[in-house]
């Protein structure tokens, strides 16, 4: 958003995750986000891949979280863990952010 013009009009595709930050920012920037539209922005690069990841106490949330979030139409990216096992959870979170910032994915 910070990057977009004053006064700039954002066509974000229908279901796009827009924080409530990107809001504020599109309201202070007067910044017009036009959900629902089916032409491309910059929204549309991303598609409907969302990234999770959690670290061995968050494994069970995590594996409940992917079926809901499929159920709403986004695609999951599974970055760990992969199990109850211990794991060291700053790799996790480092693959989810790289996902995210690479663009490959709207959220993490």
């Amino acid at each position: 958003m910070r990057n977009l013009a004053t006064g700039a009009k954002l066509d974000v595709p229908t279901g796009t995750l827009v924080t409530p930050l990107a809001r504020q920012v599109a309201m202070e920037r007067r910044i017009e986000l036009r959900e629902g539209s089916s032409a491309v922005g910059v929204g549309a690069s991303y598609g409907r891949q969302i990234a999770i990841g959690a670290d061995h106490g968050g494994f069970a949330l995590k594996e409940t979280l992917k079926p809901h979030l499929q159920s709403l139409g986004y695609e999951v990216t599974d970055c760990g863990a992969h199990s109850p096992d211990p794991v060291d959870y700053p790799d996790i979170a480092y693959a989810v952010a790289r996902l995210v910032a690479d663009g490959k994915c709207i959220a993490g």
